[in-house]
């Protein structure tokens, strides 16, 4: 169970990524100006907006990864209360 659950938090990590190099990429060709609208110039609240959602989606990022790590160590913890358990046991 404690394999699918950092799976998934490993799949999500994944996508996060995905969409905030995506993200990255976008504001990059607004700001230089060689997206479809190069034309039209850069609107600054669009600019900013951009920028907006790129930190918060980096804020994400370190949430999931702060979960991804508390999971980790979670497991471990209960592998060794696990282990020590069997081993009480063998000793009684």
């Amino acid at each position: 169970m404690n394999e699918d659950i950092v799976a998934i938090v490993g799949g999500v990590t994944v996508v996060l990524v995905a969409i905030l190099g995506s993200i990255f990429i976008a504001t990059l060709k607004i700001l230089k100006g060689g997206g479809k609208n190069a034309r039209r110039g850069v609107d600054p609240e669009e600019a900013k907006l951009m920028q907006e959602i790129h930190q918060g989606l980096q804020k994400m990022e370190d949430r999931v990864e702060s979960l991804e790590t508390l999971l980790i160590e979670e497991a471990r913890a209960r592998k060794e209360r696990a282990k020590m358990d069997r081993f009480s046991e063998l000793e009684d």
